[in-house]
Parts: C-alpha cells; structure tokens; sequence
C-alpha cells in the first residue's frame, strides 16, 4: 500500500540582514551581492529578488564577511563556542575551509588583493591576530593582542612592503587599529616573522574607525 505523500512548503523568498558593518557587499561580477542573515551568508541575484541561495556553515550568528578582490573567495566568521572562520568558493558555493584557531567570536577578516593570505581577528577575550596561507588553510604567524590598551576595531592589508629605494619585497604590510592606537606591521609570509611598529600620533588623540593605505 502506497503511503500518501504529504504536501511540501518550497521557500521563495527570505527576508533578513546582520545590519552590521562590513557585512553586505556586491560581488565583482556586478550581477549578486553578499550579505549576512542570523548563522547564514546569503547570495542573491540583482535582477531577481527571489533566486537565493545560503550559505550553512555556521551554528551561531555570523559576525563578519569578507569578498575577496576578484569575488572568488568569500569568508565568514562567527560568534560563540565555535567560533570558526569559514571559507567559501563562490563560484560552486563549496566550503573549502573550516579553521578553528579563535574563541568567544570573530571580529573580522580580510584578504590580501593577491588573495594569497586570509588576516583573522578574535574578539576581545580571544585576543588572537591570526594570518593564514590560502593555498592549504594553514596558519602562517599568530600575534597576541591582549597586552594591547584596547581591543582591535580593524586590520587593514596594504600590499607588498617597499624597500628603501621604494622597490617591492615579498614581504606584506597591514595595520593593526586598537582604540587610540595605531600598529604598523611587516610580515614575511615564508618564515612567518613579522615586525611591530607604532605609529605616533604625537599630541593628537584619535580612535581610528577606517584605514587605508595610499
């Protein structure tokens, strides 16, 4: 005897945004755009508001995005117990990555333009500055930031270090903003090491919400 099948619910439409900063972009191939929505990232189309599709990596609210320069990579970072940074290709929305070095939450994430290193930053009692290599998912250096006055608000990548006489280096730049305070940072991303600089600002005090570099 055949049983008969019950009648299915197909969804057409979800409405819902994280409403927080850094987490809604168009993508570069200027037909969808990216945003979060509670534990999911959502891709929709421009030209039809009801061809979605959702992203489900995450068991808690997804706190950060990031799209990658040439839209290949999306990333997101969650809050809670496992708080995991998870990375995406979008071209067949596959997860690619699962890296699991943070606690409590992530801040935020970011990618070179060369879309060679993913930057992580934890909230602040994780206190974890973590670069990884994107060929293999793997760590290249760690920095603690919980001996610093206040808890990271950004990270900004800015390319390839210059030497003296202006020439390139393999080595990158990125800039670390931490309440009043801004850290200059040069990585070699074969060795891992990496050095420190804080930038004075002499007299005047500003709490830095934006960078970027020239």
């Amino acid at each position: 005897m055949n049983e008969e099948i019950p009648p299915t619910i197909e969804l057409e439409h979800a409405i819902g945004f994280a409403g927080q900063p850094n987490s809604l972009y168009l993508h570069p191939n200027g037909r969808e755009y990216v945003y979060l929505a509670g534990a999911c990232v959502v891709i929709m189309n421009l030209s039809d508001a009801h061809e979605q599709q959702f992203l489900r990596g995450h068991d808690d609210n997804v706190t950060c995005l990031f799209v990658s320069r040439t839209g290949r990579w999306l990333v997101s970072g969650q809050r809670g117990v496992n708080a995991n940074v998870c990375v995406w290709r979008f071209e067949d929305r596959a997860l690619v990555f699962r890296l699991e070095e943070h606690d409590f939450g992530v801040k935020c994430v970011t990618m070179t333009d060369d879309e060679k290193l993913l930057l992580t930053v934890g909230e602040a009692p994780d206190g974890k500055v973590v670069v990884w290599d994107m060929s293999i998912g793997h760590p290249v250096c760690f920095t603690n930031t919980a001996e610093l006055p206040s808890p990271v608000a950004l990270v900004q990548w800015g390319g390839k270090a210059r030497d003296i006489k202006r020439r390139e280096t393999e080595c990158y730049q990125y800039c670390v903003l931490a309440g009043n305070e801004v850290y200059y940072h040069v990585l070699n991303p074969m060795t891992g090491q990496q050095t420190v600089d804080k930038i004075s600002t002499t007299t005047h005090v500003r709490r830095g919400t934006a960078a970027e570099f020239s």
